[in-house]
């Protein structure tokens, strides 16, 4: 496997407060509903793009609509998605929409408080807003809504490879655990599955940030608060059974601010 290596922006001692985008209307295109905050932006290449806009109802449930345009900026139409929230026990969430091959798909989680399970779905997202059938991309088991444990997620540059982030749920006096999972994209194959059991005491406040390449090996930043500093490592494995862990240097007693993870047009991480 590639070696890996690390670069980041530094700011030693200073907050930075993260800004939302600024979206500028002008004709063709009118904000004719600006209640709906602008969640997302995805780019649909020469076809334009979709404007996923969220607003809150009285109690406090979200919906959400898309905004279509073409490429000259006119808006092609607009559709609420038929997504259903659940109830209190029986939870849905909508956490992410992204753009495959061409077609949107939405990230959404559910948690059964029955049944203790915290299940990822992968749903293909059609533009009228009507949600397809869905894949099952992990399930974790859990007697608490707030101790469920967490999904993240990342794409290969080519877009061809998900890696699948599971944080499982915290446990106190015991190291922490995660699970990582690769697929296959548009057919979304399991290509590999790895569970590891970090060397660092299980923690509910979690800085984990993940890549993977083209070739499907995976990368794991990680972010971790030793009073009265904060540490750094970075972990990468093939799916095969490796796992390598390096601590970079230069950073000791060091704050990191804001970083990307990401892979090079050479293969590498960065």
């Amino acid at each position: 496997m590639r070696q890996f290596c690390f670069a980041a922006a530094l700011a030693v001692g200073f907050g930075v407060d993260a800004q939302e985008p600024v979206y500028r209307w002008g004709p063709p295109a009118t904000n004719d509903f600006a209640e709906r905050h602008i969640e997302q932006l995805l780019d649909l290449g020469d076809q334009g793009f979709v404007l996923l806009r969220v607003s809150e109802d009285a109690t406090t449930v979200r919906h959400f609509w898309l905004e279509r345009y073409d490429k000259a900026l006119q808006l092609v139409g607009t559709k609420e998605v038929a997504f259903n929230n659940g109830v209190m026990g029986d939870s849905f969430f909508l956490d992410d929409v992204v753009v495959m091959n061409g077609a949107l798909y939405a990230f959404i989680s559910h948690w059964e408080k029955a049944g203790g399970k915290h299940t990822l779905m992968l749903h293909e997202l059609g533009f009228d807003g009507v949600l397809q059938e869905g894949k099952q991309l992990d399930l974790v088991t859990a007697e608490k809504m707030g101790n469920r444990g967490t999904y993240k997620w990342s794409f290969s540059p080519d877009g061809k490879k998900l890696l699948l982030l599971t944080e499982l749920p915290f446990v106190k006096d015991t190291k922490e655990k995660l699970r990582m999972t690769c697929y296959e994209i548009p057919a979304l194959t399991k290509l590999w599955s790895h569970e590891q059991t970090l060397e660092i005491d299980a923690n509910k406040a979690l800085h984990n940030d993940v890549a993977v390449d083209n070739l499907g090996h995976a990368y794991l930043y990680k972010k971790i608060w030793e009073k009265p500093v904060w540490t750094y490592m970075l972990y990468a494995t093939d799916g095969k059974g490796s796992w390598k862990a390096h601590r970079p240097k230069g950073l000791e007693g060091k704050q990191i601010e804001d970083h990307r993870l990401t892979v090079g047009p050479d293969g590498g991480c960065f």
